[in-house]
């Protein structure tokens, strides 16, 4: 089964994605009680940073001039003051584009979630 992250990395490759795209496919993929997927979501945005596979910018495609952590703290105080119990409205906060190496991942994803579909076929 494709992760959290394989899965917004295959959104990656059609279009820029947003936090709330993000929460949203936590909350499918992991339910549990809002403070746990807003952790995740919050969580999957680190490692999708922090692993060099998306760059942070703003809404519009200006990508931030800052490191990956200054980047995720911007988007971390952002989620939890402007939305600390709920999900971040859509295109707020940032946007999120796909790096090569997240695309190569993204790619791999891709292959990945086509064999499972296919094994499930043929049960």
């Amino acid at each position: 089964m494709v992760s959290v992250k394989e899965e917004l990395l295959l959104e990656g490759l059609v279009d820029w994605f947003h936090p709330n795209w993000v929460h949203s496919t936590v909350s499918a993929m992991n339910p549990g009680d809002p403070e746990s997927v807003r952790q995740q979501s919050i969580g999957v945005v680190a490692e999708l940073i922090s692993e060099g596979l998306v760059t942070a910018g703003d809404v519009g495609g200006d990508a931030w001039d800052c490191t990956p952590g200054d980047a995720i703290a911007r988007i971390t105080k952002e989620w939890l003051s402007r939305w600390p119990t709920a999900r971040p409205a859509g295109d707020e906060i940032a946007w999120f584009q796909i790096t090569d190496l997240g695309r190569k991942r993204g790619e791999e994803a891709w292959v990945k979630k086509r064999a499972e579909r296919a094994a499930e076929i043929t049960q």
